[in-house]
C-alpha cells in the first residue's frame, strides 16, 4: 500500500521557491511530495517578477541579465522548457530562443585628461553552454580557481605586448625530466632579480601555473617569490602608463587586480584553508586588495567600481559607503570570469516573468503543484517551548487578499502573440469586487496594503507536513517573529545581513541609439554619473510589445536607492511617498544632465529632447512631468523586494537550508548560506535546490554545481 505523500508548503514564488518545487516534484521521486506554493498577490517572480503594461510593454523590477556561470539556473530552465514541450518553431519554443548571448559589456571610464570615454569589452565565448545536462557537475576549489586565474593572467599579458613575445613559452623537451626542466626554468627566472620585459613576465606566469597544477614538482615557496616579482613588474608598468596610454592602463589594472588576488590567496593560505574564500569574508574587497599590495589605481579603477555597482554594494544605498565582503566578491568574480560557458552574459528576449516564471508555472501545474495566489503570510506559529524535543511549526496564519468569481482558482495569464505572460495588474474581472478594488487603488503586492477578505489558518498534519520559507529576507522579521524570538542567531542574521532598496527607469524612444549618438553596438554599461549608474540597451524587446507608434530604441536604467537605515514599519503608510516623488525628479534630472554621456544627440541647449519619448497609449501631454510619467519608473521599497547585500563580515550570520532549527522547516533564497552568498539568480536557485535536498535528500549535494559550502 502506497504511503500518503508528504505535504510541502512553499511560501514565496521567486527563483528559490520555484527551484525547490521543481526538484521536489521530479518524476524520479514518484509523487512522494505534494507541493503547494503560497504567493502574495497575483504573480510569481519575487525580485524577478515582470508584467505587461500599456501597449503590452514589459515592465520589470529592474535590469535582469543572466550570466554564463549560472549552471543551476540554466540547467533547471533547460529542463523546464524541454518538459514544457512548446511546438518547434513557435515563439520561445526552447530555452535558446529566449536566452541569447550578449558579449559586449562596458564601463564609463574617462581618459586621464578628463576626455569622456567608455571601456567596452567583447568577452570571448566559453566552451559549451551553461546548464548543459550532459556535462558533469562543476565543483571548484580555490586551487583550481588560482590555476584558471593564472591562465587568464598569462593570456592577458600576452595580448598586452604580443609583438614582444617570441620564444618565451618554450616548453621542456619530451626527453627531459619535467621536474628538472621546470626547476631549471623557475631558477633561471628567480636569478634575474627583477623582470625586465613582458616576455620574461609571461614566462614567470606560465611557470607559476605549472607549480600550482603540480605542486610536488617545485617547492611551493618558489611560487610566492615568482608572484612577488610579477607584482613589482606590474606596478612599474602601471605607473609608466598612467598618462600616455589609456587602453594599456586599463589592461594593466586588470592584470594588477588578478595578480593581487593570486598573491592574496597565497599569503592567506586559501589554497589549503578548510573555509576557502570564506576565510577572508570579514574584510571589504577593496581593503583586502590593498592589504595585499594592489595599486591605488587598480583599487579605484572603473572596473572595480563595476563589481560594486552591479551588486548594489552600498550600505543603505549610499554611494559613498561601498561595502562588499572579500570572500563573496572573490568567489563570485572568479566564477563569473573563469567558469562561464557560452557567453559571459545572456539577455532574455522577453520579460523575466514570461521567460522564466510562466514556464515554471505551467510545468509545475502539470506535475500537480497547487498555486494559491493572493495569500499573504502573517505569522508562523511554533510549538510552545518544551512541548517537543525540537520546535516545529504547528500553525501558519494567512490573510487571503481576494475572492474569485468563478471557482477557487485564479487564472493568472494574458497572452501576447500566443505566449503566456503575467500582467502588471491583477486580472480584476476574476476578482469579486475587482472593479471597485481597482478604483480604490488596492495594491496586493504592497507591504503597506492590508486588504483581506478572510483569515486562513493552516495546521500541521492536516494542511502541511513541511514548510519552505522562501520569502525575501526583508520579510522574515515580519512573518517569522516567533522564530527570531526563539533563536537569537536568527535575530542576529536579520540584523547583520543587510538589504538595499533599488530604483529602475525604462524609456521608449523614437530614435535608434546610433541617431542618439551612441557609436558602438548594443551594450550594457555601468559607471554612468548621476541618479542611475547602469544602462542596458534593450531595444531587442520592442518587437515583442504592441505600441501604436513603434519605438526605435528601449533603454533600461537602474541603481541602488538611498534610504534611512533599517526596514520600514507596517503602519508607516507615508513611507514610500517621498521616494515615489523623488524618482520622477531624479529621472528628469538624469535625462536632462547625464544622458548626454551616452546619447549626446538626445539633448539640446535646453536639456533632454522630451519629444523623443513615446507614450504606449499615444496620449497628449502638456508637461515634461506628464510625458515622463508615461514611461515606467519604480522604487523597490517593499521589504521582500529589497536586494540582499554581502557586506564584509555578514556571511557567517546567514542561515543555511541545512540548518534544522525548526524541525519541519527549511529556508530558501539568495539571503541564505548556500555556498554562493551574493544577490543573484544563481544563488537563489542553488539555495532552492539545497532546500529540496533538506526535505527529500534529493538532489545530492554533489550534484548541485557550485555548492561548495563546507
Amino acid at each position: 500500500m502506497a504511503s500518503e505523500p508528504i505535504k510541502v508548503a512553499i511560501i514565496g514564488g521567486g527563483c528559490s521557491g520555484m527551484a525547490t518545487a521543481f526538484d521536489l516534484t521530479r518524476p524520479e521521486l514518484e509523487g512522494r511530495y505534494q507541493v503547494t506554493v503560497y504567493q502574495q498577490g497575483f504573480r510569481l517572480g519575487g525580485k524577478g517578477a515582470s508584467g505587461r503594461g500599456p501597449g503590452d510593454r514589459i515592465e520589470e523590477h529592474g535590469l535582469h541579465i543572466f550570466m554564463g556561470f549560472y549552471e543551476n539556473a540554466f540547467r533547471l530552465i533547460r529542463e523546464c522548457y524541454r518538459e514544457l514541450g512548446r511546438p518547434p518553431g513557435s515563439r520561445f519554443a526552447d530555452w535558446d530562443d529566449v536566452f541569447k548571448p550578449d558579449r559586449l559589456t562596458g564601463v564609463k571610464d574617462d581618459h586621464q585628461d578628463g576626455t569622456p570615454s567608455h571601456w567596452l569589452t567583447w568577452v570571448p565565448p566559453g566552451a559549451g553552454t551553461p546548464g548543459d545536462p550532459e556535462a558533469p557537475p562543476r565543483l571548484f576549489s580555490v586551487n583550481e580557481y588560482v590555476v584558471r586565474a593564472l591562465q587568464l593572467l598569462e593570456a592577458t599579458m600576452i595580448s598586452a605586448r604580443r609583438d614582444e613575445i617570441l620564444d618565451a613559452m618554450e616548453e621542456p623537451s619530451q626527453t627531459r625530466n619535467p621536474n628538472v626542466a621546470l626547476m631549471e626554468r623557475v631558477s633561471r627566472i628567480l636569478r634575474l632579480g627583477q623582470l625586465g620585459s613582458i616576455a620574461i613576465a609571461v614566462e614567470a606566469v606560465h611557470a607559476a601555473r605549472l607549480i600550482v597544477e603540480s605542486p610536488t614538482l617545485v617547492p611551493l615557496h618558489f611560487l610566492s617569490r615568482l608572484v612577488d616579482m610579477l607584482s613589482e613588474f606590474v606596478t612599474r608598468q602601471v605607473h609608466a602608463l598612467v598618462s600616455r596610454d589609456t587602453e594599456m592602463k586599463r589592461l594593466f589594472e586588470l592584470i594588477d587586480l588578478t595578480l593581487t588576488t593570486i598573491r592574496g590567496a597565497l599569503q592567506e593560505g586559501l589554497i589549503s584553508h578548510p573555509d576557502g574564500f570564506d576565510a577572508i569574508s570579514d574584510l571589504d574587497y577593496r581593503d583586502w586588495l590593498r592589504k595585499h599590495g594592489a595599486t591605488e589605481m587598480a583599487t579605484n579603477s572603473s572596473f572595480l567600481d563595476t563589481l560594486y555597482n552591479i551588486a548594489f554594494s552600498y550600505d543603505d544605498g549610499d554611494m559613498n559607503r561601498p561595502n562588499a565582503g572579500a570572500g563573496e566578491a572573490l568567489r563570485c568574480a572568479v566564477r563569473a570570469f573563469l567558469t562561464y560557458r557560452g557567453s559571459f552574459f545572456y539577455k532574455m528576449q522577453t520579460g523575466m516573468g514570461d521567460a522564466v516564471f510562466a514556464p515554471f508555472y505551467e510545468v509545475l501545474r502539470g506535475r500537480g503543484v497547487r498555486f494559491e495566489f493572493f495569500h499573504r503570510l502573517r505569522n508562523i506559529q511554533l510549538t510552545p517551548e518544551g512541548a517537543a524535543d525540537k520546535p516545529y511549526i504547528e500553525e501558519m496564519h494567512f490573510d487571503v487578499q481576494a475572492k474569485f468569481r468563478d471557482g477557487d482558482e485564479y487564472q493568472p495569464f494574458i497572452y501576447v502573440d500566443g505566449v503566456p505572460c503575467w500582467p502588471s495588474e491583477p486580472l480584476w474581472d476574476q476578482l469579486v469586487g475587482g472593479k471597485n478594488r481597482k478604483k480604490e487603488g488596492v495594491d496586493y503586492e504592497s507591504f503597506w496594503d492590508d486588504t483581506c477578505v478572510r483569515k486562513l489558518k493552516l495546521n500541521v498534519g492536516d494542511d502541511f507536513d513541511a514548510v519552505v520559507l522562501a520569502v525575501g529576507l526583508g520579510e522574515v522579521p515580519y512573518v517569522a517573529s516567533e522564530v527570531l524570538e526563539r533563536f537569537p542567531h536568527w535575530q542576529l542574521m536579520t540584523q547583520k545581513v543587510k538589504t538595499v532598496a533599488t530604483k529602475a527607469l525604462q524609456i521608449w524612444v523614437s530614435e535608434d541609439i546610433a541617431s542618439l549618438g551612441w557609436r558602438d553596438e548594443s551594450v550594457n554599461l555601468t559607471g554612468i554619473p548621476g541618479p542611475y549608474e547602469t544602462w542596458a540597451d534593450m531595444s531587442h524587446l520592442i518587437s515583442h510589445e504592441s505600441f501604436q507608434q513603434e519605438p526605435k530604441s528601449l533603454a533600461y536604467f537602474c541603481s541602488s536607492l538611498e534610504t534611512p537605515p533599517g526596514l520600514p514599519e507596517p503602519d508607516d503608510l507615508e513611507y514610500k511617498i517621498p521616494f515615489e516623488e523623488a524618482i520622477v525628479v531624479d529621472s528628469r534630472r538624469y535625462l536632462d544632465e547625464n544622458i548626454k554621456t551616452i546619447w549626446p544627440n538626445a539633448v539640446d541647449s535646453e536639456g533632454f529632447r522630451w519629444d523623443l519619448l513615446i507614450d504606449p497609449d499615444d496620449g497628449e501631454h502638456d508637461s515634461v512631468e506628464s510625458v515622463l510619467k508615461s514611461q515606467y519608473m519604480r522604487v523597490n521599497l517593499n521589504p521582500t523586494d529589497r536586494y540582499v547585500l554581502f557586506t564584509a563580515g555578514s556571511s557567517k550570520y546567514r542561515i543555511s537550508p541545512l540548518d534544522y532549527d525548526v524541525a519541519n522547516m527549511t529556508v530558501a533564497g539568495d539571503w541564505t548560506n548556500c555556498g554562493l552568498n551574493v544577490g543573484c539568480v544563481e544563488s537563489a536557485i542553488i539555495s532552492g535546490r539545497v532546500a529540496a535536498h533538506a526535505i527529500s535528500a534529493y538532489p545530492a549535494l554533489e550534484d548541485i554545481p557550485g555548492f561548495d559550502h563546507p
